[in-house]
């Protein structure tokens, strides 16, 4: 009782609420990236109708966290927190549904909270929580979805299907490259009735399942009809891979996940190549040996009925020798009968003993959890090779973790079964490495993806100060890297900074012509324009180079 209190109810909260305080802290405290601020820049000010059927097919326009934003703005005002706040509280509902599937899908309470910690200990996926973009809300709802999918195959609730293909809709509407969870999940599920139909010939389950599905894909049809149409005319989907779906897909989730973090020097994303690798290869191996095992119950019960039958026909012939007239006739017959079954349960264990991979394992969550990652990673290669579609990579590939992630528990139960304290032993090290990465790699400075925009409001400070020394005021006029431009042009708009000119610098190339007070660059361009300015600040070692122009 007490470790149930303490594994199912204290750590698990604890630590979501620490994570949820770090989401939060990021969210205020990180400057606004490049990609954040033209969703609240521009985004939020389109109309509902032009959001949702993609008048601008830019794919940075993920709807439900587009229509969201600009909800919040309308509530709140422009500001950052505001931003970021659909994504910050749909946190929330992800660790409700991590927490609620770790809780009720393993018995053992160490090992469900390793899947509840390494759920939450990935730096790089959690910070997708803190930023207005759709990634953070579509792994909260793909959570969801997951969380009543398993109680849908694991547990035969009928209830939980249009629920979990509800929030999987949800996911896709939140950020597209979702589509391919969706798909998966479908392809689990039809899996997943075609075999319960087998089992219970109901064909009314068999076509309430079908139906449910159908429908569901009829209205994520007419959600994302618009939207597709308008990425593939204008060509959006440039931002993927074209190698295989390990390269492209699997290592590029490995990669972030480190975080740079390098536990193992250069070897650091080499060595976890090859543990995930391992866990592919435990997970796969545990699959069969759960078919082996259930085949293995099966012959022992066969062989226990056996012996029942035998000692049955033993104590009835004996009890021939004794009883005449109808009842021995009786008798008789219930001893044939006996003899019959014996010969089937013989035959039936001949068989049993060949390999049938049609026998089905009793349904877990290993099991759960490595069809649903096979499904995924089939849908993306099966859209490679027909579709054309490319393999998704880098934050297109994020939801991939989760997916994933299911799969850890297996590690500790495969060998906990043979050996609990190993199985114990393994599950604390995930629990301790998974705490501990965080707390190494969590950072209030800036986010992996956009590094490069965490000097926005350093920028602005120090031209505010050569503002206010110039007896002469006028606003300021600065010049910037298309990549910073957003980002300079979302605080000038939150903020109502008069004392700059809008707008600043579109531009991949310096601009040698036009004269402008500040130039926030590469130092590649420094050549290009250091006989007109001034060194005024450097940052991350050389590599941006704040510049004003010589008086």
């Amino acid at each position: 009782m007490k470790n149930q209190l303490i594994f199912r109810y204290i750590l698990p909260f604890s630590l979501g609420i620490g994570v949820f305080a770090y989401i939060i802290a990021k969210a205020i405290f990180v400057q606004i990236t490049t990609d954040e601020a033209y969703t609240l820049t521009i985004l939020t000010k389109e109309t509902v109708w032009n959001l949702v059927s993609y008048a601008d097919s830019y794919t940075n326009n993920h709807i439900l966290n587009s229509l969201l934003c600009k909800l919040s703005f309308n509530l709140f005002g422009m500001n950052q927190l505001a931003g970021r706040l659909p994504n910050i509280l749909s946190f929330i509902l992800y660790f409700w549904f991590a927490w609620q599937y770790s809780r009720r899908f393993f018995k053992s309470e160490l090992v469900g909270f390793m899947c509840l910690a390494v759920l939450l200990g990935n730096p790089y996926m959690i910070e997708f929580f803190s930023l207005a973009r759709g990634y953070g809300m579509s792994l909260a709802f793909m959570m969801s979805s997951m969380y009543y999918a398993a109680a849908y195959v694991l547990e035969g609730e009928k209830r939980s299907l249009p629920i979990s293909l509800a929030f999987s809709i949800l996911a896709v509407y939140a950020q597209f490259a979702l589509l391919h969870f969706y798909l998966a999940l479908n392809f689990l599920i039809l899996l997943f009735s075609i075999q319960e139909y087998y089992k219970t010939r109901e064909t009314a389950q068999l076509l309430r399942g079908g139906l449910t599905q159908i429908i569901g894909a009829a209205i994520l049809g007419l959600l994302v009809y618009a939207p597709f149409k308008a990425i593939l005319r204008d060509n959006q989907i440039s931002y993927y891979g074209s190698k295989n779906i390990w390269d492209d897909s699997i290592v590029s989730v490995i990669s972030r996940s480190i975080y740079g973090q390098g536990y193992f020097g250069d070897d650091t994303v080499i060595v976890f190549k090859n543990l995930m690798v391992a866990l592919f290869i435990i997970a796969v191996s545990n699959l069969i040996q759960k078919i082996y095992n259930t085949k293995e119950n099966k012959i022992k019960k066969n062989k226990e009925r056996i012996e029942q039958n035998k000692k049955q026909i033993d104590l009835n012939s004996a009890l021939l020798d004794q009883i005449e007239g109808d009842n021995r006739g009786l008798m008789v017959e219930n001893n044939e009968l006996l003899i019959k079954n014996n010969d089937l349960l013989i035959a039936n264990n001949n068989l049993l003993l060949t390999p049938d991979l049609s026998i089905k394992p009793e349904k877990d969550p290993s099991v759960f959890a490595l069809t649903l990652m096979a499904s995924t990673f089939f849908v993306i290669t099966f859209q490679f090779y027909v579709f054309g579609t490319q393999y998704v990579i880098e934050r297109t590939s994020i939801f991939l973790f989760p997916i994933i992630a299911l799969n850890f528990p297996t590690v500790a139960t495969y060998f906990g079964d043979k050996l609990s304290r190993v199985g114990s032993f393994v599950a604390s090290i995930f629990i301790i490495f998974c705490i501990w990465h965080m707390v190494r790699a969590g950072n209030l400075s800036h986010f992996s993806e956009w590094w490069f925009d965490k000097n926005t409001k350093d920028v602005l400070e120090i031209m505010k100060t050569e503002y206010q020394k110039m007896q002469v005021k006028r606003p300021l006029r600065l010049n910037t890297h298309c990549s910073m431009q957003p980002s300079f042009d979302y605080y000038y708009q939150e903020q109502h900074l008069n004392w700059l000119v809008e707008p600043f610098g579109w531009n991949s190339k310096v601009d040698t012509i036009k004269e402008y007070d500040f130039y926030y660059d590469l130092n590649d361009e420094w050549d290009a324009l250091k006989s007109r300015y001034d060194t005024l600040k450097s940052y991350d070692k050389g590599e941006y180079l704040l510049l004003k122009r010589k008086q």
